[in-house]
């Protein structure tokens, strides 16, 4: 069960750090009047649809290394469970918040643009899928280990098989 937990954290965990190392280097890339709509908080659609392919590798990475980790598929439910949970936790503000009118400087920095951006609720949504299924996809992914008689059986074969 130890290992089952484990593996939940650490696909989880890997997700968070593939995200948040993918996003800030699209930031960098795209500069903020590219990712924000003119002079707002608001996220360009340019930006919302890069948030969702890069979200598409953390979530394959998550799914991945829950696998590999876990010693049942257990585990890899857990991840879909959290995953998705805490995705709708996330997109629940995105319905209810009301736009604010605070104007954006033409440079905002990473973490400020990170807690200010107003995302549209469909984005949010979105990663919620996203996460789910690149975390399932992600778990079949994973090599088979293996074993010294696989490797004793694959060297052993004459050529042309």
């Amino acid at each position: 069960m130890m290992r089952n937990i484990l593996a939940v954290v650490a696909g989880y965990s890997s997700m968070m750090g593939a995200v948040f190392i993918l996003l800030t280097s699209a930031y960098f890339a795209f500069g903020t009047e590219r990712a924000f709509e003119p002079g707002s908080y608001k996220t360009s659609l340019i930006w919302c649809i890069t948030s969702l392919v890069l979200g598409i590798p953390a979530a394959l990475l998550g799914g991945w290394i829950c696998a590999r980790v876990a010693a049942s598929h257990k585990a890899v439910t857990a991840l879909v469970v959290v995953v998705a949970l805490l995705g709708f936790l996330i997109a629940i503000p995105t319905f209810s918040a009301a736009p604010t009118m605070e104007s954006r400087a033409a440079n905002v920095p990473n973490l400020e643009a990170m807690t200010k951006a107003q995302t549209p609720p469909w984005v949010a949504l979105l990663n919620v899928v996203v996460g789910v299924g690149g975390v399932l996809i992600g778990a079949r992914r994973h090599p088979r280990k293996v074993t010294l008689s696989s490797l004793q059986t694959l060297v052993s074969r004459p050529p042309g098989d």
